[in-house]
């Protein structure tokens, strides 16, 4: 039994229409733990519950769009493909899954061309994708326990944190984010 799951954010509607709505990318790969795109989705549903507003605006985007299926198979359909969005997001989120998501060669040159954004965001072994794309050089960085050791061999400009669940590292600032044409 096939069971398929449908994200449907405003797609449709990629630029903001008020500086008060933020802009969220979950930048997901395929076999991406559900948990990991479900779990934000649902915080930042919740926080435009108590605003009575839309405060965030969601959209989940794939190398190429359409569906995804999770690690555990169940399929996530309505993802836009990355050549799709516009703009300039408020954060970027980019879920976990396995550390072998690090063949989404499509997502981490995009990550590495879409320059410095206000907040970008990896859950659990999401990091092995922005650590690929060079995101996290010179930066702590955290991941699953399981693989930690692993994460800290693959890259070893990362400065791994194996005694955090969650950290804030900054940054210095955005930078100019490139037209999804020049990716």
């Amino acid at each position: 039994m096939t069971m398929t799951l449908h994200f449907l954010p405003i797609a449709t509607i990629l630029t903001v229409v008020s500086p008060l709505i933020r802009n969220v990318w979950f930048l997901t790969p395929q076999s991406t733990e559900l948990l990991d795109v479900a779990g934000p989705w649902e915080v930042l549903g919740h926080a435009d519950e108590v605003a009575k507003r839309e405060v965030y605006r969601p959209l989940l985007a794939t190398a190429s769009g359409g569906n995804t299926t999770t690690r555990h198979g169940l399929l996530i359909a309505g993802a836009l493909p990355l050549r799709a969005l516009r703009g300039r997001p408020h954060t970027v989120i980019v879920a976990g899954g396995s550390p072998y998501l690090v063949s989404d060669t499509k997502l981490i040159a995009f990550l590495r061309r879409i320059g410095e954004i206000p907040r970008i965001v990896s859950i659990c072994t999401g990091a092995f994708v922005l650590a690929r794309a060079g995101i996290l050089d010179g930066k702590r960085a955290t991941t699953h326990w399981m693989f930690m050791n692993e994460f800290r061999e693959r890259f070893p400009k990362v400065i791994v944190e194996d005694k955090a669940i969650f950290l804030n590292d900054g940054n210095d600032g955005p930078r100019q984010v490139l037209p999804p044409e020049s990716i």
